[in-house]
């Protein structure tokens, strides 16, 4: 990765009932993000069904591998890492398909419904 470079990333934030406090540390994330060289990718995703508050975001290279040689010292100057309202980062990836010739083969799938309720989302 070089150092001009953005690196894609997920933050996740600890949920909150209260829609005006998840408004709240959106515009916080946005302006730390900023402060960091970096900006969302996308709107928030608020789901207040299974209590999910995120974000894609990207952040330069450089202070990705800043965090990654120095974890203790980019810390301290990347407020965007020890914002409290952040539960967790994830580094999202790229992905490639391979072409493949022709159109494949038909599959068929049986048409069923589920015979309990849902216990998890998986995103």
């Amino acid at each position: 990765m070089a150092d001009e470079d953005t690196a894609s990333i997920q933050i996740e934030c600890f949920y909150r009932k209260s829609r005006s406090k998840r408004r709240i540390i959106e515009e916080k994330i946005k302006a730390l993000l900023s402060e960091a060289g970096g900006e969302t990718v996308n709107d928030f995703i608020d789901m207040p069904e299974i209590a999910f508050h995120a974000v894609k975001a990207c952040i330069p290279a450089k202070k990705a591998k800043e965090l990654l040689n120095k974890p203790d010292d980019t810390a301290a100057e990347l407020h965007l890492l020890i914002y409290p309202s952040i539960m967790y980062f994830r580094r999202t990836g790229q992905s490639m398909t391979a072409a493949v010739e022709g159109d494949g083969e038909e599959a068929e799938y049986p048409e069923t419904q589920p015979s309990e309720p849902p216990i998890a989302a998986i995103l």
